[in-house]
């Protein structure tokens, strides 16, 4: 029973490294200047997949949080742009706030 225990447990861990492989490989011919936009965001699409798919299976893989958090960033997805933060008003600016 151990043996089989083991071996599932090798298994998981070979597939989880070869879809992160792939999902790496995608990022990075993403970053290639000689492909289309179409084919861009196709590599992003499926790399996020396949990190997606391996948190399915290893929710505890920082690996394929990174690959996410990259393919995410490299879309340009509205939840990794980031909102400009308010700005602060000038220090030579008095803004009177009570009533006269």
């Amino acid at each position: 029973m151990f043996f089989f225990g083991s071996l599932a447990n090798a298994y998981n861990n070979w597939r989880q490294n070869r879809l992160l492989q792939r999902a790496n490989i995608l990022l990075t011919e993403a970053d290639s200047k000689d492909i289309t936009a179409a084919t861009r965001k196709s590599d992003l699409d499926q790399a996020m997949r396949i990190s997606k798919e391996v948190l399915r299976l290893h929710p505890d893989s920082l690996l394929a949080y990174y690959v996410l958090a990259e393919a995410a960033e490299k879309s340009n997805l509205e939840e990794t742009v980031a909102s400009p933060a308010p700005r602060a008003t000038s220090p030579n600016k008095r803004t009177n706030l009570l009533p006269r």
